[in-house]
Parts: C-alpha cells; structure tokens; sequence
C-alpha cells in the first residue's frame, strides 16, 4: 500500500506572505516541490478543499503523475459553508466525505501516516490541535506517525510552543529540501 501522506496549509497565501514577509513565489516552489516529491515516491496524497496550499500541491502533485489524490470534504455544512470546496470533489480522484467541517479537519490529521504543514492559519492551527489531542488521547484509528512542518512557511521557523512540546514525538521541522525524500523513504 502506498503511503498516504496529507498537506495542511493556509488557503489564503497572500496573507501569510505578507506576515513572514516573504515573496509569493517562495510558497509556489515549495508546493511544486512537495507535490513533485510526493509523486515522486509514490505516494498517496490526501487535502481538505481548498485554495493556496491546498490547490497548489495537488497541482503539482498530477503534474508529476501522482496516483491518488482524495480530497476529505464534509457532507454537513454544519457551522460553516461548504459550496465553496464542492467543486474539488470533480478535481481529485477519489472523496472522502466526513460528516462534518471537524471531522473533514480531523481526518487530514488521523488517516495519513505523514502530514505535511505548509504554513499556519487558522484552519492549520485546529488541525494540528487535533493531532495533539490524539497523542494526548491515543486511539486505534489514528494512523499519524509524523507531523513535518516546513520552517520557511512558518512564523519564525517553528510552530507555536505548545504544539512544538505536546507533538515532540511525531513532529519533524523540515528546514532542507533533500531531507524530505529519506522521511517518506523511512516511513514507507
């Protein structure tokens, strides 16, 4: 089985460019990067629906001739809207529907065995809150092994220190490009 490996990131790159002050371009060639990796080394890719790092690295992914792409939509439009990420049901090749907003945030955090963060914002921030609350309160569904978080897409390099502490079995800061191949090769 090839190994399922989700991207959590900003939808709204713009504003993270701003607040690290760093180009756009710089977000650009880190998701042609990891999707080119992913596909690459056969991997499975798994998003929520979305903009900016969640359209970006899929992109790339197919690109590349990456096999599978699911995208976790949720079903329930519960607390907020989902006829905005309808549309990437028809762009990917498999869905997975979630009940609701929450679930479809948990999965990308419980189904993968390695999660890619691309940048924080708010939805990155539940997210990753969720994978907390998995270790903190292990379960048999959670197939998490490793949160790789990419210090040039994030505030000062690192995540913020709570997160940093609670994940520090599963968390990986990737600082060099190169140093994401030997990762999917150790978990693959």
């Amino acid at each position: 089985m090839a190994l399922q490996v989700s991207i959590i990131g900003p939808t709204n790159l713009g504003a993270l460019s701003r607040r690290l002050g760093k180009p756009p371009e710089l977000f650009q060639e880190w998701a042609l990067f990891v999707g080119r990796a992913l596909a690459e080394h056969g991997c499975d890719l798994w998003t929520n629906g979305g903009e900016g790092m969640l359209a970006a690295v899929p992109s790339a992914y197919k690109e590349a001739g990456g096999r599978l792409w699911t995208v976790i939509l949720p079903k329930r439009p519960i607390r907020w809207p989902n006829y905005h990420v309808l549309p990437y049901a028809d762009k990917a090749d498999a869905v997975r529907w979630e009940e609701t907003w929450d679930d479809a945030n948990n999965a990308t955090v419980t189904i993968p065995s390695l999660c890619v963060c691309m940048g924080l914002s708010a939805g990155t921030d539940g997210e990753i809150s969720d994978a907390v609350w998995d270790i903190r309160f292990p379960s048999p569904r959670v197939n998490l092994k490793m949160l790789v978080a990419v210090s040039d897409l994030l505030v000062g390099g690192k995540l913020h220190p709570e997160f940093e502490e609670e994940l520090e079995p599963k968390l990986v800061y990737l600082t060099r490009r190169e140093d994401l191949a030997s990762i999917i090769v150790r978990l693959q």
